[in-house]
């Protein structure tokens, strides 16, 4: 292929139901000088095989078989293949708009851009709802526009701007320029670690307010895991933030936010002990809740709990700052019980 603006990463494993869907939605778009990299990450079924039969049939698509070691190293190795001028990493089950390409390529077609964001739709499979979020207008933004435009870092702001990767488009020499690659090391928060990095060495941004992306999150994936030491994940995300705020000069204007944020992050995985996928049993889900109450998230999780002025978490300020794990695990059970209750 000649020409080739964008290149499409996708870590495949065991996914071969998706396969055929993924083929015809990319058919679909209305950009055609894209390549797709499939890099099949060990798949035990015949993802393999499928992925193979497409790139005999069809020259924008290209297959990578590697051990299976994660998405980190899947994504890592299609940016190493990868010829397009741009690069748009995408999980295989989830779908894009059929206009996404053409549209993102025409906003930035000419224009001295270095990352396109765009807004996206999350369905719960579990649950089955639906959020839709990402920004609410059309910008463009270089300099100091771009650095300020980090200052009004709200929560959900934040998730669809840091937290997630696949509902932006890469510059490819930039990734090249830096040696910007994934932490492999990490199961959990590498999308936002990637994007600290990638945002600190840039200086302009575009954004799309359309939901082109449409994420599917499943309880039995990555992010619906119990992680039983996720404390030390928390350290280094919150260390990445910081970072990416002192080069961009605005660690003094936003520290507090940045630390009200991390505590309310961290105040959700103390709680992830009611978690379908933990197993602990109750003495060990006890000792959990001391690992973090010593932990740095400690004094983040009190940051963020003593502006809240509802009385549940006015209760839990209260025991968080007496530091009584077995306190804590009786009050968090409750919550759960109730909610049970209000359920049926």
């Amino acid at each position: 292929m000649k020409n080739i603006l964008l290149s499409v990463v996708i870590p495949v494993y065991n996914g071969s139901l998706y396969i055929e869907k993924l083929i015809c939605m990319f058919r679909k778009q209305q950009m055609k000088e894209f390549e797709v990299i499939f890099v099949d990450d060990g798949s035990q079924d015949d993802t393999l095989k499928k992925c193979l039969e497409y790139q005999n049939t069809l020259d924008w698509v290209r297959v990578i078989h590697t051990p299976n070691k994660g998405v980190s190293h899947a994504r890592n190795i299609g940016v190493e293949a990868s010829a397009g001028e741009w690069i748009h990493f995408m999980d295989a089950d989830d779908e894009i708009e059929d206009h996404m390409y053409h549209d993102f390529y025409d906003a930035v077609r000419g224009k001295k851009l270095e990352v396109i964001v765009c807004g996206c739709m999350r369905k719960n499979m579990d649950s089955g709802g639906t959020v839709y979020c990402g920004p609410f207008t059309d910008a463009e933004m270089y300099g100091e526009d771009y650095k300020n435009y980090f200052k009004d870092m709200q929560m959900e702001k934040r998730y669809w701007l840091l937290d997630y990767v696949w509902n932006k488009w890469y510059k490819t020499e930039i990734l090249q320029k830096y040696d910007l690659h994934f932490k492999e090391n990490i199961s959990l928060g590498e999308d936002f670690e990637f994007n600290t990095r990638y945002f600190s060495k840039i200086t302009s941004l575009r954004l799309l307010k359309g939901t082109y992306y449409h994420y599917f999150l499943k309880g039995s994936g990555l992010s619906g895991k119990f992680q039983p030491e996720i404390w030390k994940i928390r350290d280094a995300l919150y260390d990445a933030q910081v970072q990416l705020y002192s080069t961009l000069g605005l660690k003094d204007d936003c520290e507090e936010t940045i630390k009200r944020q991390a505590g309310q992050i961290a105040f959700g995985d103390i709680r992830t002990i009611n978690s379908k996928n933990c197993f602990f049993s109750s003495r060990e889900k006890i000792r959990f809740i001391s690992d973090i109450l010593n932990s740095r998230q400690y004094s983040l999780m009190l940051e963020y709990l003593k502006e809240k002025k509802e009385i549940k978490f006015r209760l839990y300020y209260r025991i968080f700052q007496y530091r009584i794990p077995y306190g804590l695990y009786v009050l968090i059970t409750l919550e759960k019980w109730i909610k049970a209750l209000k359920k049926s």
